[in-house]
Formats: C-alpha cells, structure tokens, sequence
C-alpha cells in the first residue's frame, strides 16, 4: 500500500491544511487490528526518517490522517494515526449549502442566538400621498400583526 507522509503547519480545525515535505512510500503494511479511522501501520525505512512528519495521506482509503504514535523496532517503523475529517473531506465541505447558527463577524437575525443579543422594534413607516388613487388602478396595501408569532 502507497502512503503520502507530510509536514503539516496548519491547526486541526483549518478545512484545508497546509502540507509541505511530501515523501511517498509503497511497502506499507497494515497491521491486523486496525480500521480506516485509526490505522496502523508498518513501513520498512531508514532510522529517524518519519520522525519529521506528523501528517498523511492513505491514496487506497482517499482519507487524510493527524500521525498521533511513531515507534520503532527491528527495522520498521509503527504508525498509528487517526482520520482528519475536515481535510478528507474538504471539497464537500467547501460545496455544502447550509446555515451556519454561529459566524464570528456576521449575524443572521432571523436565528434565535442567546449569545447575541438585539433588540425588537416594531418597523413602521408611513407616506402621505398629496391626491386619491390614481388613474392608473395603483392600490396602497397595509398590513398590520399582533407581533405574537408563538
């Protein structure tokens, strides 16, 4: 199996990080008792060479991964690692249409937000028209609410 391995510079709650350093291995092994959110892994390579890395991509599982455990024995490096959710899945994301309920500089007030507070005053306004109707069959609508919406 083909493993990706970077140095990653971004914070883990950055969407997409910033990888540099990329050095590609194909003698991976997993190892028996693992799964595709916390992989294991044993690679054959040279001594002190993974240590610099703390990020990597696994192409087979298309999934990005935090490098949390670096061990070696007997010639072989052990990896263990844990999904990075926002990076592997990073273009959905950024195409999603949704209703974020916090934002930290801009404010949808049709959301209920106990953090953020506002005040309700009634909108009215008001024209004064200087003749009747119109020829032209133009009619003024009004519409007026109890403002209890409950």
């Amino acid at each position: 199996m083909v493993v990706k391995f970077y140095r990653n510079k971004s914070d883990e709650r950055v969407l997409s990080k910033t990888l540099d350093s990329e050095y590609t291995l194909s003698n991976v092994k997993l190892l028996e008792v693992t799964d595709i959110l916390h992989p294991k892994l044993k690679v054959k390579s040279a001594a002190g060479v993974l240590t610099t890395y703390n990020y990597m991509y696994i192409p087979d599982y298309g999934r990005y991964y935090f490098i949390e455990e670096l061990t070696a024995d007997n010639g072989y490096s052990y990896v263990t690692a844990r999904v990075d959710v926002l990076m592997s899945h990073a273009t959905a994301l950024k195409n999603c249409s949704c209703i974020a309920e916090r934002q930290q500089s801009e404010y949808n007030f049709y959301l209920n937000d106990e953090q953020f507070k506002t005040l309700q005053y009634d909108k009215q306004f008001q024209h004064n028209f200087t003749s009747p109707f119109n020829k032209g069959g133009s009619f003024i609508l009004v519409v007026q609410g109890s403002g209890n919406y409950d």
